[in-house]
């Protein structure tokens, strides 16, 4: 008669003490709930007001595939050394870290645009905050649909 309990093996018994070590060693974020976009923003470019306008996000209206989603950001600027981008920051509401990118520019950057991909956690609005020369900050977003999410903790 063959038996089919479950027997207690040194392998086994090795491999759950090393899961659970593992899932200790985790930082929190990891395991609960993602930090706060209005936070990380406030954290990198401070209290001051943050209008809307000056910034365009552009992403796909659908992206298939979250670990790679296309994301250009352009910012109306005549890039000159009276007025220009300082700062580029891309911010995810739903991603465990919520600041996805920081871009520093300047004058001879020639033009206030930067493209590259980012990881999304499923369907969200991501926002873009430029900061000018003067000082002054701008904000835009742009949302899209992910069918297969990415930077899911399980």
């Amino acid at each position: 008669m063959a038996e089919n309990s479950l027997k207690l093996t040194r392998r086994l018994m090795l491999t759950g003490l090393g899961a659970g070590m593992l899932s200790s060693a985790l930082p929190f974020s990891a395991l609960g709930e993602p930090e706060d976009a209005d936070k990380a923003i406030r954290d990198l470019f401070g209290d001051g007001e943050i209008r809307e306008g000056k910034v365009t996000v552009k992403l796909p209206p659908i992206a298939e595939n979250g670990n790679s989603v296309a994301i250009t950001v352009s910012v109306d600027s005549p890039m000159s050394e009276a007025d220009h981008v300082r700062r580029i920051g891309l911010f995810s509401p739903r991603n465990p870290i919520p600041e996805l990118a920081l871009f520093e520019l300047g004058p001879r950057a020639g033009k206030a645009e930067v493209s590259t991909r980012i990881r999304m956690a499923g369907t969200q609005r991501i926002r873009a905050v430029a900061e000018m020369s003067d000082g002054s900050l701008w904000m835009g977003s742009a949302s899209t649909v992910v069918t297969l999410a990415a930077c899911v903790i399980g």
